[in-house]
């Protein structure tokens, strides 16, 4: 990776660990830069060695930066990434790392156009994260061999755009898929929003059946069933909300599959359950196999 100086626009679990990623790399004259509006963040950061030096000028920082990370919360990536576009140098790469596309990638081809535009944008999703938030969740590792989602819009040199972001991602340890943006919120309702939001209602309804006796008899299983019950909702509202289209459908076919076992179970149907047992085992073993790696979804 040639960029010698990154801006991380955001210093909590992903912007901080952007930075313990590419620190890892042991890379001779990188400098890393962070900005964030909370000040406890960003000294968290800086004490993890996620950064170098803290910014209190967001343009300053944008103006001087090779690489410019936006990794704040959803709702404040369109804004951030219209300025970044306005004040970034010629050939600097933009990527943002926000859970939704088709309204960030929007922005970004209307920004592109304007004739004083010379960086580079791409919009980016790495599939990992954790139920933890802030600078001291983070993880050198995060990104290893995780897919990373990524779309260039239609810009003076897209082309260049895609190899810079691929590169970028590979220096985080991550791989690349290059996808559409409706693609991309379509599938991240199912393979994303829909685990979220079972495990809350595995929580809620595990609790509500077991009673109050119920934490006597706690396994692994709900446990690691559960496990994103603890996620903060600020992370995931404008993420749900804004792509509730999306997850509502996913919602139904996890209904629909719900109703399924119930049945089953209400004929006491061996057979048929051992048949969803299976069926569900090769379920998994497809979409969580890493296929993406050699069959990504691309677009151009």
């Amino acid at each position: 990776m040639k960029s010698k100086t990154i801006a991380i626009v955001g210093t909590g679990l992903i912007g901080a660990s952007v930075g313990l990623a590419l620190r890892r790399r042991g890379e001779r004259g990188l400098a890393i830069v962070g900005w964030d509006p909370s000040a406890r963040n960003a000294r968290a950061a800086r004490r993890r060695h996620a950064i170098d030096s803290i910014s209190n000028d967001l343009t300053r920082a944008i103006e001087r930066a090779d690489t410019v990370v936006i990794a704040a919360p959803l709702s404040h990536i369109v804004s951030l990434v219209t300025k970044a576009i306005k004040y970034a140098k010629r050939g600097a790469l933009i990527i943002d790392v926000g859970g939704l596309k088709q309204a960030i990638a929007a922005t970004a081809a209307r920004a592109l156009r304007q004739p004083a535009s010379g960086a580079l944008f791409v919009a980016g999703h790495p599939m990992a994260g954790s139920e933890r938030a802030g600078p001291e969740a983070a993880a050198e590792d995060l990104f290893d061999d995780r897919p990373f989602a990524i779309h260039a819009p239609v810009q003076h040199s897209r082309a260049r755009a895609w190899r810079a972001a691929e590169t970028f991602v590979r220096a985080l340890g991550g791989f690349p898929v290059r996808i559409d943006p409706a693609d991309h919120d379509r599938i991240i309702a199912a393979t994303s929003a829909l685990p979220q939001l079972a495990a809350l209602a595995i929580a809620r309804a595990a609790v509500r059946a077991a009673g109050k006796q119920g934490a006597r008899l706690v396994g692994p299983g709900l446990a690691g069933a559960t496990r994103l019950a603890e996620s903060p909702f600020s992370v995931w509202e404008i993420a749900l909300l804004e792509n509730r289209r999306n997850v509502r459908r996913a919602l139904r076919a996890l209904g629909h599959e719900i109703g399924i076992i119930d049945a089953a179970l209400e004929r006491g149907d061996a057979r048929r359950l051992e048949k969803i047992f299976l069926a569900a085992a090769a379920a998994r073993r497809r979409i969580c196999s890493g296929r993406g790696r050699t069959k990504s979804a691309r677009s151009s």
